[in-house]
């Protein structure tokens, strides 16, 4: 099953880093040029082409920035009659969202915090709040691009069927906290009651 995991840009401090040493490798080819052809090497002579390949790499290291500023915030629908208990109690203030039809990832949100829980790959993320905009009580906007690089140290992973809901438990290692998360699965459109098109009467 393949990984449904955004891609992020590089960060500033990664793209002045390489260019750093693009840099260094740079110069370090043409003393290696000037010795072989046994002339002098003069660090002027060499400053236009340094120029453009500056100008190169920028240009490289920051296409991953453009195509990250133009993605767009994902709608989160809540699913309804889902059941969380942390340590074994019931959660007042909470809910869980899906995008589209998947269920997999999930936006978990605990009162003010939330939590990306990527099922296949066994990952759980801390989702920056701010960057999640209510659209109404029961959907959210937030870009998966905003994940994090890291995930937090989580352990006993276990996601599988129970009755007619999905199970999925986990625990916080930092914190200690046991999660205990149950999805009804949604209905099958075969087991619907059929509506008749006769009229009814009622008396």
């Amino acid at each position: 099953m393949p990984s449904n995991r955004p891609r992020r840009g590089p960060s500033s401090s990664q793209i002045q880093a390489r260019t750093s040493i693009l840099i260094a490798k740079f110069f370090s080819t043409q003393r290696q040029q000037a010795r072989r052809n046994r002339a002098p090497f003069c660090r002027d002579v060499h400053i236009t082409s340094m120029l453009a390949f500056v100008a190169a790499v920028a240009a490289v290291a920051l296409s991953g920035r453009v195509v990250f500023a133009k993605s767009k915030p994902v709608p989160w629908k809540t699913i309804d009659d889902a059941i969380l208990r942390v340590n074994d109690v019931a959660v007042k203030d909470w809910s869980v969202y899906q995008t589209g039809k998947k269920r997999d990832p999930l936006l978990l949100q605990i009162g003010n915090r939330f939590l990306l829980i990527e099922v296949h790959d066994q990952q759980l993320f801390e989702i920056d709040s701010s960057k999640v905009a209510r659209r109404s009580d029961a959907e959210v906007d937030w870009d998966p691009a905003d994940r994090p690089s890291q995930p937090l140290a989580s352990s006993d992973w276990r996601a599988g069927d129970v009755g007619a809901a999905m199970q999925i438990t986990l625990k916080i290692t930092a914190e200690n906290r046991a999660i205990n998360l149950e999805l009804p699965h949604p209905p099958d459109v075969g087991d619907l009651p059929v509506r008749s098109t006769a009229p009814q009467r009622h008396r």
